[in-house]
């Protein structure tokens, strides 16, 4: 299942389907390079590392894992044949597991919520 969802004139093709296994390393990936993009103000680095280490084996594992599994649904965003986001949800528990966009080119896909900000002199 692929679908198109925008196609603004001067940003690429925004696409959304299904996640495969093989996306599960570029997901990881995403998920670090969100982290890092739009939290940064608002948690310490050690947090941020903790929550965003990247695609270690066992957290591309699981999240193949999470692909294959019918419980899961797994979608990914691509523009101009690169993956900018993911989602992964379990409609049976009412459970919104992971929603990431990456920094990207594409307008309106992925904006920095406007109250992440964080004021160190406190």
């Amino acid at each position: 299942m692929i679908m198109p969802v925008a196609n603004y004139s001067t940003t690429p093709m925004l696409t959304i389907r299904l996640a495969d296994p093989s996306d599960a390393v570029t997901m990881m990936q995403v998920h670090r390079e969100s982290v890092f993009a739009k939290a940064a103000n608002c948690y310490p680095q050690a947090e941020l590392e903790e929550w965003a280490p990247g695609p270690t084996p066992d957290r591309v594992e699981r999240v193949e894992r999470e692909i294959n599994d019918p419980q899961f649904i797994v979608l990914v965003a691509e523009a101009a044949s690169e993956l900018i986001g993911f989602g992964m949800a379990v409609p049976a528990k009412n459970d919104l597991r992971a929603l990431y966009v990456k920094p990207n080119s594409v307008e309106r896909v992925g904006q920095q919520h406007p109250r992440c900000t964080r004021d160190n002199s406190v």
